[in-house]
């Protein structure tokens, strides 16, 4: 399953993303406050449906298949691009 992670400052607006990120991507599962260390992507990755994760800690893009990684900005302007077109 995908993993997309959603990272950026505390107080950048990730939170009130969650609803559209989830229903765009298909996703099962949040973990919101994510310390960047457990559980693993791989982990997460496992969940049935899928996760998003919120987080503000560092993060090390690494190649994991399935997993997205956006900045808290990128994702608003996805959000914002799909509820335009709709």
């Amino acid at each position: 399953m995908s993993v997309v992670i959603v990272y950026g400052e505390q107080g950048s607006g990730k939170s009130p993303l969650t609803e559209s990120l989830t229903r765009l991507y298909r996703l099962a599962n949040v973990v919101d406050e994510w310390d960047g260390k457990s559980p693993s992507v791989t982990d997460m990755g496992n969940l049935p449906g899928g996760c998003l994760v919120l987080t503000n800690a560092e993060v090390a893009v690494c190649q994991e298949h399935s997993t997205i990684y956006l900045h808290v900005e990128q994702a608003k302007a996805l959000v914002a691009k799909v509820r335009s077109a709709a």
